[in-house]
């Protein structure tokens, strides 16, 4: 059973146009926005290029992949350029903040990618890769061409890698990537489940604290992107069933969803970080919707400053 009411309100045309305006957003912003960053730039975690390319991730095939979209600084033969940056990431063995940046003028000295279309060449052809990957991992619960559908891409994008589309499908299935829980919830047709996998249990807390505010902040742009609710925007239940199911799954987490919500949010610098996503109150204010649906059809002119608490059979909707 495949996810349904899925959305296609498309803000930029298309699948693939809005699929790509927010995966070049959120892997580089500073390219799509002002032009910088198209070379290799050091990210917090690995060397990117262009958009997202990670050049350590993907050294094996890098050569193949980057040959359709760079040129050699100065004229030369790419393969060798190519080559030699293969051999400069391979001897890497630097930690410092001057010596991440080293590599990266060593490898810009190498290749470039010229333009921001090119960039934009290179995320597609990499998309299509984790496309096929995510269509074949779903089978005949594939999720149509929809801002779900683009939504999961992103976090791929962000969590997985693998040179074929054998290891592609295989880190999508494996348990430490935590993507099983949200694919099987696309399975069950299973909404809020697959949003609340999204937005708050697919951010590492091993990793560095600019890196765990920046993924906190993608991860609700991903899950705002793949709607909460089944109605157009995403964002509004379509009745009372639906926002009676939200609000069950997600008090049921409440404890969970809390502890993650005051872990990112208690980060060091978190209180001088501009652009946090992840509000204090983030579930009460996710949940609003569904709540004033139901208060407004049960219990209009009553006053309810406490919790609401859902239970089964309650609606004008019969439930199976």
């Amino acid at each position: 059973m495949a996810l349904s009411n899925t959305h296609t309100n498309w803000t930029h045309g298309s699948y693939t146009n809005d699929r790509d305006y927010e995966l070049k957003l959120i892997e580089n912003r500073a390219l799509a926005e002002r032009g910088e960053n198209l070379n290799a730039h050091f990210d917090g975690t690995s060397f990117a290029f262009g958009y997202g390319y990670d050049l350590v991730q993907n050294i094996d095939n890098l050569t193949i992949e980057l040959r359709p979209y760079v040129s050699a600084v100065g004229g030369g033969d790419v393969d060798v350029a190519l080559a030699e940056v293969q051999n400069l990431i391979r001897n890497y063995n630097g930690t410092t903040d001057e010596e991440l940046r080293n590599l990266a003028n060593q490898i810009n000295a190498q290749i470039t990618l010229g333009t921001e279309a090119n960039a934009a060449e290179l995320l597609a052809s990499k998309a299509t890769n984790y496309e096929t990957a995510l269509s074949t991992v779903l089978g005949t619960d594939d999720l149509s061409q929809s801002k779900e559908r683009a939504a999961i891409i992103s976090v791929l994008y962000n969590l997985v890698g693998g040179d074929t589309q054998a290891q592609l499908v295989a880190a999508i299935t494996n348990e430490n990537t935590g993507i099983p829980s949200t694919i099987q919830a696309i399975r069950d047709n299973n909404r809020v489940a697959a949003w609340y996998e999204i937005r708050y249990r697919s951010n590492a807390d091993s990793q560095a604290d600019t890196i765990e505010r920046g993924i906190a902040n993608r991860r609700v742009n991903e899950s705002d992107i793949f709607g909460l609710y089944g109605s157009i925007d995403g964002i509004m239940p379509t009745n009372d069933n639906e926002a009676k199911n939200v609000i069950r799954f997600l008090e049921a987490h409440r404890p969970q969803i809390q502890v993650e919500i005051d872990h990112v949010r208690g980060l060091p610098g978190t209180t001088t970080y501009p652009t946090l996503l992840l509000r204090a109150n983030d579930l009460d204010l996710v949940l609003s919707p569904a709540k004033t649906l139901l208060i407004t059809n049960y219990a209009q002119d009553v006053t309810i400053d406490g919790d609401i608490i859902v239970g089964q059979g309650i609606g004008t909707i019969p439930e199976n």
